[in-house]
């Protein structure tokens, strides 16, 4: 990539951050967040599930930032000019096949749950995967790569379940 469009990139990458925070993707008027986990890795797309309720019913979505691809765009003066400016990124959202039954079992595993407050660290990660971990109107919990091993299992459980929710 060169210099001149790091800035651009670096500004595309916190917008496309702060719009999955917020589940700007999908969340509706009359939506109310239970609970979301967003995976950001180094050197591959990002994606998120968001567990919604509306009405009484509980819903499941995945959202994908084709972020490979996106910083493609970026690659060099002659690549950025072939895309629009503001570049548009390339997120992808879909409702899982998930029973309101199966998403309301999930969210009692986290709500039945202490979250930690912090937790040691035992290693370090120079290209990590960042992921967040919002249940409810709770502060978010952040670490890098893999579930700190002191978590209880339930906790590390629920994790995973979504995890394979998104490989589904």
């Amino acid at each position: 990539m060169e210099g001149q469009h790091i800035d651009e990139w670096c500004e595309l990458r916190d917008e496309t951050t702060d719009h999955l925070r917020s589940r700007g993707h999908v969340l509706q008027p009359k939506h109310q967040p239970k609970l979301q986990l967003l995976v950001m890795p180094s050197f591959d797309d990002w994606w998120c599930i968001d567990l919604l309720e509306m009405g009484g019913v509980l819903s499941a979505y995945l959202t994908t930032w084709y972020a490979t691809k996106d910083h493609e765009a970026f690659r060099n003066g002659i690549e950025r000019l072939r895309h629009p400016r503001p570049y548009v990124v390339t997120l992808e959202s879909k409702r899982l096949d998930r029973t309101h039954e199966e998403v309301r079992k999930i969210l009692e595993v986290f709500s039945s749950l202490e979250l930690p407050l912090d937790w040691k660290s035992d290693s370090v990660h120079l290209d990590g995967t960042p992921i967040e971990l919002r249940v409810g109107d709770q502060p978010v919990l952040s670490w890098n790569r893999e579930t700190p091993g002191e978590w209880q299992t339930e906790l590390r459980t629920g994790i995973l379940a979504l995890y394979a929710w998104s490989k589904a």
